[in-house]
């Protein structure tokens, strides 16, 4: 299994990351996904749906360990990037081996919104940023994990 690095967001307690987002991980099932491609397929081919999080109300769905409280829903019809990240790694962790490194960003972007993103880090050492919202064929430069790694070998 590949290794994990959590880069958490400054504002947060430290287990968000580590603790709730990796419980969400460990639930999401990959029946029907033979390899790595297959889940970064199904994840792009998902529309993207922009959120700020939810309020967390005691009793109701929610990890109140990560601020702003996000959804964290299976296999949704369409995902926020919560749930992309956490879908994709779910497969990276299944389907590379302990070579290749995973990190899991949260970070706030130029614009001011907060993203959460995975990339990869190869056995060669190479690193790789992974698009999980764009489904629009295009060439990727050198850099940008695109779909070519199934089996986790390089």
């Amino acid at each position: 299994m590949a290794r994990m690095l959590w880069h958490e967001h400054p504002r947060q307690r430290g287990s968000c990351l580590a603790g709730a987002f990796a419980a969400y991980v460990g639930r999401i099932p990959l029946v029907g996904y033979p390899d790595l491609d297959a889940v970064w397929q199904a994840v792009r081919a998902r529309p993207f749906e922009s959120d700020p999080g939810i309020v967390w109300v005691a009793g109701q769905p929610g990890d109140p360990r990560c601020s702003p409280v996000q959804r964290s829903r299976v296999w949704p019809a369409a995902m926020n990037c919560w749930e992309a990240t956490a879908h994709f790694v779910s497969g990276a962790k299944r389907y590379l081996d302990e070579e290749w490194t995973i990190h899991v960003w949260d970070r706030d972007l130029a614009n001011g919104a907060r993203h959460l993103w995975p990339s990869l880090v190869t056995p060669q050492g190479d690193h790789l940023l992974v698009d999980l919202r764009s489904t629009a064929r295009r060439e990727y430069p050198r850099g940008v994990y695109s779909g070519s790694y199934g089996s986790g070998s390089a």
